[in-house]
């Protein structure tokens, strides 16, 4: 049975471009809008939080009510980004299954890899945004979550919201990011 910890409530507004740097042993992710790019490193309670700087390459002005907010790169080293009309870039698991957020519904979704639903795991806040695998096994499933989609009737039951969590027992196995080539 997996169980869900609160790593840190970090008060993240969007939570987004979550990775695992396995030669660091550290997790990365940019809140878009705060903006601020925040690490937490597993040996220690490292965290860098930048208020201007690299997040803020993602904030371009593709208009109005759209912009970029996430980013990862492919199998092959090579860098993508996606605008807020996107899917999500999603963690895949030894064997060939995928998880992903249900923004929504408050919950991290297991499917095969013929897109079949396997599970679901509810979490204890309604705006999950991004999961991804890390630690030294790549066994812990890491997920931001938002506070800013909270309205203000959700408040009360949404204390966690923006918080970092780390799902244990999930019976998966994440496969490393691979680098940026350039």
């Amino acid at each position: 049975m997996a169980e869900i910890e609160c790593v840190r409530q970090i008060g993240n507004r969007f939570g987004e471009s979550l990775v695992w740097s396995a030669s660091e042993a550290a997790l990365y992710w940019v809140d878009v809008t705060a903006p601020a790019i925040h690490r937490l490193h597993a040996l220690g309670p490292l965290w860098v939080r930048t208020r201007r700087g690299a997040s803020a390459c993602f904030i371009s002005a593709l208009g109005p009510n759209l912009r970029f907010n996430d980013g990862k790169c492919d199998r092959a080293g090579r860098f993508w980004s996606g605008t807020m009309d996107d899917v999500d870039f999603v963690p895949v698991a030894t064997g060939g299954t995928y998880w992903c957020v249900l923004m929504r519904g408050g919950q991290i979704a297991q499917y095969d890899p013929a897109g079949r639903l396997m599970r679901t795991i509810k979490l204890p806040v309604k705006y999950p945004l991004m999961c991804t695998f890390g630690g030294a096994d790549m066994e812990t499933l890491y997920v931001t979550t938002s506070r800013a989609l909270v309205s203000e009737s959700e408040a009360a039951e949404q204390q966690l919201a923006g918080a970092l969590f780390a799902i244990h027992g999930t019976g998966s196995r994440g496969i490393p990011e691979p680098l940026y080539v350039g």
